[in-house]
C-alpha cells in the first residue's frame, strides 16, 4: 500500500492548503505549474481539488478538463509548501498570474500519483 503514497515528514495545515487549492479552481493559464509545455496553450480548467485527511494520510484529488506535463505534481508540491507555511495561500493567485515555473513549489514525486479515472 505504501508504494502508492508519498511520505512527507512535516506538519501540514490542511485548512490553508484547501484555501490555496480553491484559488486554482476555474480556467487559468497553468504555465507556472508545468514544465516545458508541449502545446500552444497552457489554459486548462480545474473543476475540483479536494484534500481529505485519512488517519495519517492526506489524499489529494484533482479533476479537470486536461493537464499539462507535471501540472498535478506541481500543484501538490505547491500546496504542500502552503501547508508548511512557506507559501501563503493568497500567493497562489500571484503564482498563476506570473506564468513563471520558478515561483511555484517543488514538483512532488510521481510515487504517490495514481490516475483513478478518465471521463470523456
Amino acid at each position: 500500500e505504501y508504494r502508492y503514497f508519498y511520505h512527507y515528514p512535516c506538519n501540514l495545515d490542511l485548512e490553508k492548503m484547501q484555501l490555496g487549492a480553491n484559488l486554482l479552481l476555474g480556467t487559468h493559464d497553468f504555465s507556472a505549474f508545468a514544465t516545458q509545455p508541449e502545446t500552444n496553450s497552457c489554459v486548462r480548467t480545474v473543476t475540483s481539488i479536494s484534500l481529505t485527511q485519512k488517519q495519517d494520510k492526506i489524499v489529494f484529488q484533482v479533476e479537470g478538463n486536461g493537464f499539462l506535463r507535471y501540472m498535478v505534481r506541481t500543484i501538490v508540491g505547491t500546496l504542500l509548501e502552503v501547508g508548511r507555511g512557506k507559501i501563503v495561500p493568497e500567493n497562489i493567485s500571484n503564482i498563476l498570474a506570473s506564468g513563471e515555473r520558478s515561483k511555484a513549489g517543488a514538483t512532488a514525486p510521481a510515487c504517490g500519483l495514481t490516475l483513478l479515472k478518465v471521463n470523456y
